[in-house]
């Protein structure tokens, strides 16, 4: 939605600052919570978290369980984002008995002003594998209306918030808000952008077309709502539509890929023209995939291999980068199923820079993304395209179409 321009920065990334690469690696520990933030009052903010206690369970001969039930422990700070300066902290710990297993879902509450924004970092403990997660998030408490006034929910006995900004198939929900004095609220369905980012090599100006909402409706706050078409919805009290809760409805199993056609886009990355419009044409969509990945792998295990590591990747980027459309689609998501996960990730004020191999000589790779400023959701970043990313590209393609499986070594 609108057009953003951007110049070419290839500063290194700052070994001063904090690396961030765990968020987006799910291997890096064995914690990966999920976190949410909802503004309850002006002055209170709640953070929910879910962890999957199955994760933490010992391993057999190797993990100690003291007093046999698992431990977790939370340790928050959150700054204010202009002045750095503490607004709140805390460390907490929950001890779990033996039998518990399955998603713990819970939450804290902080002190928040209204008027003001916060980076809050929270780090997740398993105290008996003392191992740890930390998530970092930016808290809009400036600008009321935004995605954090809403309370977005599952139909479940007990309040399960969306962890993810996306649903798959026609779950039902509700939302709420303690702070949006509107009864009703704007609902509105933009179309999905199907069309994949252009390789990072190509720098002709990215444009994102104005897309005009193919639905409006009215949206009861409280009220059960499913959304049975694929889209992005946006609610909103705000009729200039820039402040609001964005939600992208996919297929039933997103996103997760377990059907064929879930299978078929994601190769275009790796695919010359003729194999994808082959793969889309042919009777036989699944028999079409399958030759692909057989064509590439040339042994059936190598094959297997490809697959797993590809659509997993494909899996990760949905979870970590969907917002107006699926996250494999985006720029963040087209780097990480291609290269893997980035080994360094910082973050500043609408920025992120993704490190792979040993940046601090020539031989790594950084990439820039910069917010759209001009999109709803603040989880849509633009790479800065640069002709230079061209020989490391074409390397990694050509990894996948020999056979390997690319991933830059650290």
């Amino acid at each position: 939605m609108g057009c953003v321009s951007t110049n070419v920065d290839h500063k290194k990334p700052s070994p001063r600052k904090t690396n961030y690469a765990a968020l987006y690696d799910p291997g890096s520990s064995n914690i990966n919570p999920q976190v949410r933030t909802y503004h309850a009052s002006k002055s209170k903010t709640f953070i929910f978290f879910k962890v999957n206690l199955d994760n933490m369970m010992p391993t057999p001969g190797n993990d100690h369980v003291q007093g046999g039930g698992l431990r977790l422990g939370v340790k928050y700070a959150i700054r204010n984002a202009q002045t750095r300066e503490i607004a709140d902290s805390a460390s907490l710990s929950y001890n779990f008995k033996p039998q518990e297993r399955g998603m713990f879902i819970n939450y804290f509450p902080t002190s928040l002003k209204s008027g003001q924004d916060y980076f809050a970092s929270i780090i997740l403990f398993d105290k008996n594998k003392k191992s740890y997660k930390r998530s970092v998030i930016n808290i809009n408490k400036s600008k009321p209306g935004n995605e954090t006034y809403f309370f977005p929910e599952y139909l479940t006995p007990k309040r399960v918030p969306l962890f993810y900004n996306f649903i798959s198939g026609n779950r039902k929900i509700r939302i709420t808000s303690d702070l949006v004095v509107e009864d009703s609220i704007r609902m509105l369905r933009f179309p999905v952008d199907s069309l994949c980012p252009a390789t990072p090599y190509v720098t002709e100006q990215v444009v994102s077309k104005t897309k005009d909402p193919e639905f409006i409706s009215w949206y009861r706050i409280g009220d059960t709502v499913s959304l049975d078409t694929t889209g992005f919805y946006w609610f909103t009290t705000d009729t200039a539509i820039t402040d609001g809760l964005g939600i992208y409805r996919e297929s039933v199993f997103f996103p997760w890929v377990r059907q064929t056609i879930d299978m078929v886009n994601p190769v275009k990355y790796i695919s010359t023209t003729k194999e994808y419009e082959n793969i889309l044409t042919n009777e036989d969509t699944k028999l079409a995939v399958d030759k692909f990945w057989y064509s590439l792998g040339e042994t059936k295990d190598r094959s297997k291999e490809l697959i797993r590591i590809y659509y997993n990747r494909v899996q990760q980027a949905n979870q970590f980068f969907t917002a107006e459309k699926a996250g494999w689609r985006t720029d963040r998501g087209m780097v990480y199923v291609v290269l893997g996960a980035p080994h360094e990730v910082y973050k500043d004020a609408g920025r992120e820079k993704w490190g792979y191999g040993a940046t601090d000589d020539y031989q790594g790779l950084v990439f820039n993304f910069v917010r759209d400023s001009a999109s709803l959701s603040n989880n849509v970043f633009l790479l800065i395209r640069d002709k230079r990313y061209k020989d490391a590209w074409m390397q990694a393609v050509q990894s996948w179409r020999k056979g390997y499986a690319y991933s830059v070594p650290e």
